[in-house]
């Protein structure tokens, strides 16, 4: 069967991504092919420079975005590897994206780059594919407020705790999940219990501070407010801890695995003089969370 394939890593899979997809989809309906989209299971960036790149989603949630956002019916993950990273833009596409996976169209953005080197370029694309009688659409660049979206400036909003905008750029409100785990029980002592879970190293972490957020489990959501940070207050954890007040839900969430959505950033993460200066704030942030 003949593919329509979208090309690139799609880290958080965000609007401009989305055009991509969907021109994918109008592609493959023209031609009678299946829609996919080929991808790689780790990000290039971090084999090529030696260091892990703060990832905006998980495969799995590429995985999900991709096929239930969007409808790409296939979703193909190949891994990047030193083997690859040497591969000859030319058999890039004809031992790869023809031969294997028998591609009559590609969509591709115009800042996509492939082969050794990354010396494909979306202009050699279109005009090896033209050449080999093989359909071609190279996406343009998208902007909101006057910004080209990318995966790049959308990690730098998250870093400096812009989700609101950062939400704009994604198509959605920018989330983290995880597994509560057992705290030290210091939001419980203050009335305040909170949903501990800690921050996954390979994603970008919103800055250090409070927000309003959503959390999300067993096909509930509820307001939150949600600190991110050390906890300075108490006695500093080594690790980044993501812990959650559920305003409107009591109960044990112990061991489930949640979703923490950022809404918007209330207030920088500082040390308190007291507890009772800390439960006075906390006060604060669930009540302009509400």
């Amino acid at each position: 069967m003949k593919r329509v394939v979208a090309l690139g890593f799609f880290d958080g899979v965000h609007i401009g991504h989305g055009r991509l997809l969907q021109k994918t989809l109008i592609r493959a309906e023209q031609i009678g092919g299946i829609a996919s989209a080929l991808t790689f299971e780790n990000h290039p960036m971090a084999l090529i420079h030696g260091n892990p790149l703060p990832l905006l989603c998980s495969g799995e949630e590429r995985l999900r975005m991709i096929k239930v956002h969007y409808k790409i019916p296939e979703v193909i993950f190949m891994p990047f590897d030193r083997t690859l990273r040497k591969l000859p833009w030319q058999l890039y596409i004809e031992d790869i994206l023809i031969g294997q996976m028998n591609a009559a169209h590609v969509v591709a953005g115009h800042d996509f780059t492939f082969g050794h080197n990354g010396e494909g370029t979306p202009e050699l694309l279109q005009e090896r594919c033209q050449m080999l009688e093989v359909g071609c659409d190279i996406i343009p660049p998208q902007c909101l407020h006057g910004v080209r979206v990318s995966s790049t400036y959308i990690r730098e909003l998250i870093g400096k705790g812009e989700v609101e905008l950062a939400a704009g750029f994604l198509g959605r409100h920018y989330s983290l999940p995880g597994v509560v785990t057992q705290g030290r029980g210091k939001g419980r002592e203050m009335g305040f219990p909170t949903a501990n879970i800690l921050l996954p190293p390979e994603r970008q972490h919103p800055a250090f501070g409070v927000y309003a957020t959503r959390v999300s489990f067993n096909g509930g959501v509820y307001p939150a407010v949600t600190n991110v940070g050390l906890r300075p207050t108490f006695e500093n954890e080594s690790q980044p801890v993501i812990e959650s007040f559920l305003l409107d839900w009591q109960g044990d969430l112990y061991g489930r695995r949640i979703d923490v959505s950022f809404l918007r950033f209330l207030r920088g993460e500082q040390k308190f003089p007291n507890i009772q200066a800390l439960k006075a704030q906390i006060a604060k942030d669930i009540a302009q969370s509400r």
